[in-house]
Formats: structure tokens, sequence, C-alpha cells
């Protein structure tokens, strides 16, 4: 190939990928901000209604399992709480600037993110098993073989499935938007 040829083929080359205006960038970075930090305050607000919640059956059951298993819930979910706001917390926003700053920021808490939501089952959903067993144990002192097992371990076991799922599929709907940004990027 001759050097006419060579520059009628990188002539040919189809453009990248239409940039971005830093106004969409910034849009899109200061929505997610503000998901993570929506969902975040349900998430804490959620955790505290738990805790007083265990803590006055803690205070009221006639069991000493029960309340045991109460008060091993609210430790667990101040585990939680602890791991959400040390995983899941987001960073600030860059200040105006360049779009670069906005994309880099959003890809990372993207992946931050993406990270966290992956990994729930062990900073969410373990610290609350303990207590839960302890509490279910508890219930079923008195007649073991005639508790009702599984009817009671799936009404604390089926939100959390769902919690795992949704958490599962938040976090693939985020490395979708991660691999379009690196996309973008090329």
């Amino acid at each position: 190939m001759n050097d006419q040829e060579l520059k009628s083929m990188w002539k040919s080359q189809p453009l990248a990928a239409e940039t971005v205006s830093l106004d969409a960038v910034r849009g899109a970075a200061q929505g997610f901000h503000a998901t993570v930090v929506r969902r975040n305050r349900y998430e804490e607000w959620s955790c505290y209604v738990v805790m007083l919640v265990f803590g006055y059956f803690a205070w009221q059951l006639p069991s000493m399992t029960m309340r045991a298993g109460c008060v091993l819930v609210i430790l667990g979910t101040l585990v939680m709480l602890y791991q959400l706001r040390k995983r899941a917390a987001i960073g600030a926003l860059p200040g105006l600037g360049l779009a670069d700053s906005y994309v880099a920021y959003f890809r990372a808490e993207l992946v931050r993110q993406r990270d966290a939501l992956r990994s729930i089952w062990l900073w969410y959903i373990s610290p609350a098993v303990p207590g839960i067993a302890v509490l279910l144990w508890g219930m079923a002192e008195n007649d073991p073989s005639g508790f009702p097992w599984w009817p009671m371990a799936a009404l604390f076991v089926l939100p959390f499935g769902v919690a795992f799922w949704m958490n599962l599929a938040a976090a693939r709907k985020m490395q979708r938007k991660i691999d379009e940004l690196d996309a973008s990027a090329r």
C-alpha cells in the first residue's frame, strides 16, 4: 500500500462516537448522586426503625432467648448501618469544571456502588442472620417440633432474598452504564 491509499483508508473510517456535552454528563452525575443519597437516607432510616422495633421487643418479650435474638438483630443492624456508610456512601460531586472530571467521578461512583451492591449478602444480609436465628430458636423453645419453622423462616428470608436479587439487578444496570462510559471514552 502506498501513502495515498493509506490516507484514503484513514479518511474513510467512520467518525468516533458522538461527544457528550458537559451539561449532559453533569446532569447524569448529579442525578446519580441524588439517587444514591436518597437511597442511603431511606436505608439509614429503615435501620433506625428496625433498631427501635427490636429494642422494644427486647424489652417486652418474656423469653431470654428471644430477647437475646432481638439484641443480636440490633447489633447486626448497627453493622449494616456502619457498612452502608462505609461501602455505599457517595463522594462529593466535582466542582464546576470539565466534562472529564464529571465522567471520571461518575464512573468511579458507579464502580463503587456496583461493588457495594454485588457484595450486599456479606455486609447487609449476613449481620442479621444470627439474631434472626436466635429469635426463631427462642420462639420455638416451648415446642420445637410443633413450631412452624418454614413459614417463620420464610417471613425473614423472603425479604432478604428479594433485596439481594434487586440489588444484583441494580448492579448489572450500573455495569452496563460503566460499559457505555468506557465505550464513549475510546
